[in-house]
């Protein structure tokens, strides 16, 4: 076969799911001496981009997108460590398959309306109250998608979703803040540069556990966990930047914490999304869910002396909260046909 007849083979076979036929024509590819590059680019990221307008044209549904994409990821399971040889990293992957799509483009729209939201919260009320909160986020995804999609929610999803209510209820009523919060105009230094540090730490480690688990669920998991620190530490810096901003509008162009803030958060997204690439949304979500607000609570009593409720009775109330908040996102993240 033909280079050429190669790259057409990639892009039919990806675009009908046939994974077995896209695995063999990338080994064929191999061993005749193609660029690893060439059948990405030319070929399998053409054909998932082909698969999406698909969907949007509504000539393929969810299971086509699946099938397309598992056949996808069979093709990268083998050009992931050729493509890292050659210096041709995730990142490129990632953001050549999004940009040139609509969705995406509404999507950050949304997502940074739904930051100036965020940044206004922090700035009204407690870390550890405000960042909980946006795994609520997951009910709205709920309901759009279900309208999107024109199906029904199943009673196991309302079920669920009541439970993830419930617990952000409680997590609220428990977690609230006390009244005599002691407000600093600037966070407590010695333990920001501690949490930092050690935030920084933990997450390098995380990453790298991942990447060498052979467990695409361990591997995921331990992504959502570091992506959960580092959300977490760019709320904190949120919070910062809102009481700069509040104070001084001016100083907040020549801040430390503004520029970082636009690092944590490019790395936050890309990380984000190789932990959904690693392996099953249920690994990696609800590890993000749940260590999110863990963290930031931390940070709000460690960094900006807030006080929470104390006791060992609200402590592992807490905690029980938790756990109903992370089975309800393991199990809203879950697709009807894995229930």
């Amino acid at each position: 076969m033909t280079h050429e007849e190669i790259l057409q083979g990639l892009y039919d076979n990806t675009l009908v799911g046939n994974a077995p036929d896209v695995r063999d024509l990338v080994n064929a590819g191999l061993a005749d001496g193609m660029d690893p590059e060439n059948m990405l680019y030319d070929a399998l990221i053409p054909s998932l981009e082909e698969v999406g307008a698909r969907f949007e044209r509504g000539d393929f549904f969810v299971p086509e997108m699946l099938i397309a994409a598992r056949a996808m990821q069979g093709a990268l399971d083998i050009l992931r460590p050729l493509l890292a040889e050659t210096g041709a990293v995730q990142v490129g992957t990632f953001v050549m398959a999004t940009v040139r799509h609509r969705k995406w483009l509404i999507g950050i729209a949304c997502d940074v309306v739904g930051l100036a939201l965020q940044i206004v919260a922090l700035h009204q009320g407690a870390l550890a109250v405000v960042q909980p909160l946006l795994v609520s986020g997951l009910l709205f995804a709920l309901l759009f998608r279900s309208f999107h999609d024109n199906h029904r929610l199943t009673a196991r999803q309302m079920v669920w979703a009541l439970a993830l209510t419930a617990a952000l209820a409680g997590f609220l009523v428990l977690a609230g803040t006390a009244t005599t919060v002691v407000v600093h105009e600037t966070a407590d230094r010695l333990p920001a540069v501690v949490a930092f540090v050690s935030g920084a730490i933990f997450s390098l480690a995380c990453v790298a556990l991942g990447r060498r688990m052979r467990s695409e669920g361990r591997s995921a998991a331990l992504m959502g966990i570091a992506v959960g620190v580092i959300y977490a530490a760019t709320a904190a810096l949120l919070k910062g930047i809102s009481d700069i901003a509040a104070r001084h509008p001016l100083h907040l162009l020549v801040s430390w914490q503004l520029y970082l803030v636009v690092v944590l958060g490019a790395v936050g997204l890309l990380l984000n999304q190789l932990a959904f690439q690693a392996g099953p949304i249920t690994a990696s979500l609800p590890a993000t869910a749940t260590v999110d607000p863990l963290v930031s609570i931390a940070i709000g009593v460690l960094v900006y002396d807030e006080h929470i409720r104390r006791g060992v009775g609200n402590g592992l109330m807490l905690l029980a909260l938790l756990a109903v908040l992370g089975t309800a996102v393991i199990q809203l993240a879950r697709t009807p046909e894995a229930a």
